[in-house]
């Protein structure tokens, strides 16, 4: 579905990033390995090259900042083939093969720095963050993944917050997510049966074709996400995302007041704001962060920009004046 255009840039990137995998000047030794393998088990290098081509133009397809991850087959299939190509090479050399396992231990030195993510904690950090700003029981809406998909490993893995619901807004868009709602929060769909008949209505038109009235199930949408919270007043209502930041998050919660909270926006029936600090909050940034990465480090920035201006706007400059300060501290010194 992307433009021409996009998928062609996406390409180079692409094998800019594999081409760099190999130092650029070991690309060769990866082509003369197809050769070789191509000449003694044909269906072998058959697979391994389809294996890498069908990988690569999957991964082309995709415009965003963790792409890396989806090269990881076809990266397989090239280390296999510069493996092959090496012993090839080394064969050739005779008593000047050590030459080429120089070349093989200079590609593994050079690349680890950048291919290593031991220091990379920002994912963990994010999500014992965004829990850390809830209240015991509350119900988090969500439509950050990087928020999202952590906070459910450590949940259902490591056993942290229990307590806490949250919902991937997102997810609400697909009937399958509705079993595992049940399973985990059958109090959450019980208590919001009559908006959710209506709208599990709507989803079932849309996923087989036959929606006539996309208004009607984004109106019935929106209603069974503000049924979650209004359904369940004893239980602290957030949001990871801020209420312009779309056209649902323009749509729903119209009577609420949207409070930034460490990382997280509380949903309010009035008008106060909640002391939080800060400094409770680990922060771990790597040396070298990628553009995800540094995607997710902005939402503290935001965070405590939309808190700084709420606070000084209530009278509560010194507190303000806290919140930047650790951001400074934590976020802006060089490290």
């Amino acid at each position: 579905s992307l433009p021409f255009s996009e998928v062609l840039a996406n390409a180079g990137k692409g094998l800019a990033l594999l081409a760099r995998s190999f130092l650029y000047i070991l690309v060769p030794v990866v082509l003369y390995g197809v050769v070789c393998l191509f000449r003694e088990r044909r269906g072998l290098c058959l697979g391994l090259v389809a294996s890498a081509v069908l990988c690569f133009l999957y991964a082309v397809n995709y415009s965003i900042p963790d792409i890396e991850a989806y090269y990881l087959p076809c990266l397989v299939a090239l280390a296999v083939f510069f493996g092959i190509g090496l012993q090839a090479v080394l064969g050739r050399l005779g008593r000047w093969r050590h030459v080429g396992w120089v070349a093989g231990v200079a590609a593994l030195v050079l690349g680890y720095p950048v291919s290593s993510r031991r220091d990379f904690f920002v994912s963990r950090d994010q999500a014992l963050n965004t829990l850390a700003s809830a209240d015991s029981n509350a119900i988090i809406l969500t439509d950050w993944w990087d928020v999202y998909s952590p906070v459910f490993y450590l949940q259902h893995i490591e056993g942290l917050r229990p307590d806490v619901c949250i919902i991937d807004k997102e997810l609400v868009r697909r009937s399958w997510y509705f079993k595992y709602l049940e399973r985990v929060y059958p109090w959450l769909l019980e208590d919001s049966r009559p908006e959710l008949d209506t709208y599990l209505r709507f989803l079932n038109e849309f996923e087989h074709g036959r929606l006539k009235d996309p208004e009607g199930i984004q109106r019935a949408f929106i209603r069974v996400l503000e049924s979650f919270v209004e359904r369940n007043p004893d239980r602290p209502a957030y949001a990871t995302f801020s209420p312009g930041s779309g056209l649902d998050a323009g749509q729903m919660f119209q009577d609420r007041v949207w409070v930034p909270v460490g990382l997280l926006y509380e949903l309010r029936t009035d008008t106060v704001v909640p002391a939080f600090d800060y400094s409770q909050f680990t922060v771990r940034v790597p040396r070298r962060p990628d553009a995800r990465t540094r995607a997710n480090l902005y939402r503290y920035q935001m965070f405590c920009r939309d808190r700084v201006q709420t606070l000084i706007k209530t009278g509560r400059r010194a507190e303000a004046e806290q919140v930047a300060q650790w951001y400074r501290l934590v976020l802006e010194s060089p490290k």
